[in-house]
């Protein structure tokens, strides 16, 4: 929750993360010293982050086996996957995404329909 209660959440993905100068250069008028000084302090917290979810005494890994599935709160769980040598075996990975409020509608109509079959 940030200052105002309100949720937010964090996109970590440094292979797709590109500098932050590179986009102030194309805006001229946006990059001055005050944004440099936000910048150098952005990158101090990021590394500080990144030494967090780096830290492989806080991560959870699980290989799963043929016809397992794993499901996660995809805004609320930090997650990945190793790499894995192509020599050794294959990876096929399927990611889908779903709306909670529809999920837990269709689950409220479900349990409806079973309470009526029930009486």
């Amino acid at each position: 929750m940030d200052q105002f209660n309100d949720e937010f959440y964090v996109n970590y993905a440094p292979p797709f993360q590109g500098p932050i100068e590179s986009l102030l250069s194309q805006h001229p008028l946006l990059y001055n010293e005050e944004n440099d000084i936000k910048i150098f302090e952005f990158y101090q917290a990021y590394k500080r982050f990144s030494s967090f979810i780096e830290n492989d005494d806080l991560k959870f890994k699980i290989t799963l086996k043929p016809g397992e599935l794993a499901i996660f709160a995809n805004r609320r769980v930090l997650h990945g996957r190793t790499s894995f040598d192509q020599q050794s075996g294959e990876r096929h990975l399927k990611g889908a995404y779903l709306d909670f409020c529809a999920l837990k509608d269709k689950f409220r109509i479900l349990k409806a329909k079973q309470r009526k079959q029930e009486k």
